[in-house]
């Protein structure tokens, strides 16, 4: 039965083939003739030149081939197909043949990750600044390498922050603009005002909290891979166990010491979205553009925010004040880093005055010699 199938099929191919070779070429296909045999590119890849005296052919899938006795047909078969193209055949060492594949040449991948790069101070200033300062530690590359990535992760939450920021204030100077320019509408007889607004302030604001909050855990995070401990944004955790560590005089325990009041605010505010409560101080309050009438003139109160029962300030400048803020906190602790790990030469970090940053690069620190110091 089985022969029989295998006569029929080496008949169709057969005249297949004859057919075949009374075609005309076929335009955008190679060929060559004997002794070597060049197969047609496909979209998986390249069919491999092998010469002509031998010829790997692809192992179809056979039920014979789990069989005790099937395997000869599938062999046979194969390799009857293969002369009536005109192939001849050799054998694997395993009686079995398979089609040979050259590797597709690799495509490189250009993709678009982030609209904001180094002339961002936000991005300037953390990992590309940053590893600058990292190339001159004694610490392993390991711990470089995982400072590296801290700073990364410092990175991505402020760039979130800056595009917050910039949205929000760019709605709000849109809106001063219009008033500015055209002056409060008003209608029926006074009694109704048309007053610009910023979409989604209250989001946009728990939005920012929440990455400003991620942000700051990440500069904590820098003294991590030097000495495995993880305060994330507990400042006052981060602060005893500096004094423990190094004692209360020494200059990281004493500039942990200082920013903890100021981390402590943002992360009051952002814990009053998570955790709201009927208390002063207890659920963040924003408010969009308000009016206000004293008794001799009507004007406008841009955005502001702040948390129940408390003082409220403008949000567009708190914001920016927060990105700033967090960038440098960041710094600091990195320079601080800078000082346990430094090499024993006269090496001091030096701050690059504003004006002569590179607009491009606008990185505020760099190493250089003590001598180049200001005094």
């Amino acid at each position: 039965m089985a022969l029989s199938v295998a006569r029929g099929a080496l008949g169709r191919m057969a005249r297949f083939v004859q057919c075949a070779r009374s075609l005309a070429p076929v335009p955008g296909l190679r060929y060559r003739s004997c002794p070597w045999r060049t197969l047609p590119r496909t979209a998986s890849g390249t069919l491999s030149v092998v010469p002509n005296d031998c010829i790997a052919l692809p192992q179809a899938y056979n039920p014979h081939n789990h069989r005790s006795h099937g395997g000869s047909v599938q062999r046979g078969l194969s390799a009857a197909i293969a002369a009536a193209a005109g192939f001849n055949v050799c054998g694997a060492a395993d009686k079995r043949y398979s089609l040979g594949l050259e590797r597709i040449t690799p495509v490189f991948k250009l993709q678009k990750l982030s609209n904001y790069g180094t002339s961002t101070p936000a991005v300037a200033r953390t990992l590309p600044q940053g590893s600058e300062l990292l190339s001159f530690f004694t610490g392993t590359d390991a711990q470089k390498e995982r400072c590296k990535g801290v700073l990364m992760e410092l990175s991505r939450h402020l760039v979130r922050c800056v595009e917050i920021c910039e949205r929000v204030t760019g709605e709000i100077d849109q809106g001063l603009a219009s008033i500015a320019t055209d002056g409060l509408q008003f209608q029926s007889h006074g009694r109704v005002v048309t007053l610009p607004s910023v979409a989604d302030l209250h989001s946009q604001a728990e939005a920012f909290l929440q990455s400003a909050k991620l942000a700051i855990r990440e500069t904590a995070r820098l003294a991590e891979p030097f000495y495995e401990v993880r305060h994330d944004h507990k400042f006052h955790r981060f602060a005893a166990w500096s004094q423990e560590k190094f004692g209360a005089d020494d200059p990281f325990t004493k500039m942990i010491q200082d920013w903890e009041p100021w981390v402590k605010a943002i992360v009051s505010m952002r814990n009053a979205v998570d955790h709201p409560e009927d208390k002063p101080g207890g659920k963040l309050v924003v408010h969009n553009f308000r009016l206000i009438e004293p008794p001799n003139e009507v004007s406008v109160l841009e955005p502001m925010w702040g948390l129940s029962g408390g003082s409220e300030s403008p949000i567009r400048a708190d914001m920016a004040s927060a990105i700033e803020g967090i960038t440098q906190l960041g710094e600091s602790v990195l320079v601080e880093l800078f000082y346990k790990f430094k090499p024993p030469f006269p090496l001091v970090v030096i701050e690059i005055p504003e004006k002569d940053r590179d607009p491009s690069f606008p990185k505020r620190l760099r190493v250089g010699l003590a001598s180049e110091a200001p005094a």
